[in-house]
């Protein structure tokens, strides 16, 4: 193990457990959460679905997910905090996926297997159109050309100077909940961003300032669905480490799973609104109950 990998580690999982518990201190107030959400769906034409089938099975699946994520207690063993952590996120973005391609389906859009293609159709056609804030917080822009950042939130009133005068790191509270949540988008497409134009450097030439302006403007708006990929990413892939250090702060580890499910869990529930709107006066009898996850949000 390299040294200091300890303590970037755990720096990252700080980072990513700050983020997701900004999203959860934003969804506190469930009942305004319903009632910004009511005025969304108000336009959400009901209809039957053409596939009740795939509809009920991929909402299952994402119960099933839900369900699955884990908050280890005070008294649970080294080794279990490290696998409830690892496959925290994990769960939490299948969860969203299951319950997401449901709702997907019932606005008419065909399956599609590449995660890339589902992040893309969940900003497009759900969460700008029918989720409250926080999850229609939306980030766009990048460095700019001249190496300024130009990045502009869509769904909130932070400024970009708010965002990079707050650490990472710092406590999330009320007061600072949203900026943090700008953030966790910002930086998923910072880095969304630094691995596409690293595919585009030719060997042993520097990128071009015109190619990651290109690159920039082509990047689609990012999202919550972005960040939750990111975060799936990271956990499975590319920084799994970060997980095995969470058994020496056993505060931070509960912590971060306890907020991932109950974001996770918020989420899917605003989406089974959705999808309890759209498909209106239709049968649905294989459709999951998601009263038995906590209390659920109410309209």
């Amino acid at each position: 193990m390299m040294p200091g990998t300890d303590e970037t580690a755990e720096k990252t999982l700080r980072t990513y457990a700050n983020y997701v518990q900004a999203y959860a201190l934003c969804c506190e107030d469930t009942a305004a959460l319903v009632t910004e959400q009511d005025k969304l769906l108000a336009s959400l034409e009901a209809k039957v679905p053409a596939d009740l089938e795939f509809i009920g099975i991929q909402s299952k699946r994402g119960l099933l997910s839900l369900k699955a994520i884990a908050v280890p207690n005070s008294s649970a063993p080294p080794a279990l905090v490290v696998v409830a952590s690892h496959w925290a996120a994990i769960q939490a973005y299948y969860a969203v996926h299951g319950f997401g391609w449901a709702v997907l389906r019932c606005l008419g859009q065909s399956y599609n297997k590449r995660h890339s293609v589902f992040v893309e159709r969940m900003r497009s056609d759900v969460l700008s159109r029918y989720l409250p804030r926080p999850f229609n917080i939306c980030t766009r822009g990048g460095l700019g050309s001249s190496g300024m950042r130009s990045i502009e939130y869509i769904g909130s009133s932070v400024s970009p100077h708010a965002a990079r005068e707050l650490s990472n790191l710092a406590s999330p509270t009320k007061q600072n909940a949203e900026v943090l949540v700008c953030k966790a988008v910002q930086t998923t497409r910072f880095g969304e961003i630094d691995s596409r134009c690293s595919s585009k450097r030719m060997p042993g030439k520097p990128l071009t300032v015109g190619t990651r302006a290109a690159v920039e403007k082509d990047l689609p708006d990012t999202s919550f669905a972005d960040f939750l990929w990111r975060m799936r990413c990271r956990a499975n892939y590319e920084n799994p480490d970060m997980f095995i250090y969470a058994k020496d702060d056993r505060y931070l580890a509960e912590r971060y799973c306890e907020s991932v499910k109950n974001v996770a869990a918020t989420f899917c529930r605003l989406l089974w609104r959705v999808l309890a709107q759209a498909t209106l006066g239709s049968e649905l009898p294989s459709l999951p109950d998601l009263g038995d996850l906590g209390e659920p949000l109410r309209g």
